[in-house]
């Protein structure tokens, strides 16, 4: 079991966690991560609960030890091998973000690979290869409502 996620009162996630490693103990170990603040990261994705409208907004998320240190420009992977890093990092950013997040993400990207020794405008063509969301895709995206 890699990441889940539950929802449950104040003071029974301890209960849960118990229960759940008495199944299979010394076998599977859970552990549990808590909401700090208004913010709650699962996977690569980053949920951040707005109390006013009652929504869970989206972004990508990473760990503390992410070091921004991804195939440099001078490796000897192939052209088509750097292409999809970024290609690859935008897509994601596309598919987790929210509209409020997306372009803040879209430009961390951009700064990663530039400090990785892209050259910029390359960076930012190859992000805008990739398809924008359509509205119909839009519509369709789950919204979470508390």
């Amino acid at each position: 079991m890699d990441d889940s996620e539950t929802k449950c009162k104040e003071g029974e996630a301890q209960d849960i966690l118990d229960h759940l490693n008495t199944i299979e103990p010394g076998v599977i170990v859970s552990t549990k991560e808590d909401q700090e603040g208004d913010v709650l990261p699962v996977l690569d994705l980053k949920q951040t609960v707005d109390r006013k409208t009652k929504k869970i907004m989206y972004s990508v998320h990473y760990k503390k030890t992410h070091t921004n240190i991804n195939v440099k420009k001078r490796s000897n992977h192939p052209e088509s091998i750097k292409r999809a890093f970024i290609k690859g990092f935008a897509d994601r950013a596309k598919a987790l973000c929210d509209e409020k997040h997306l372009a803040e993400e879209l430009h961390n990207i951009e700064d990663v690979f530039v400090a990785n020794r892209y050259p910029r405008e390359t960076v930012r063509r190859f992000i805008e290869q990739r398809p924008q969301q359509t509205k119909e895709s839009k519509k369709n995206k789950k919204i979470v409502e508390l």
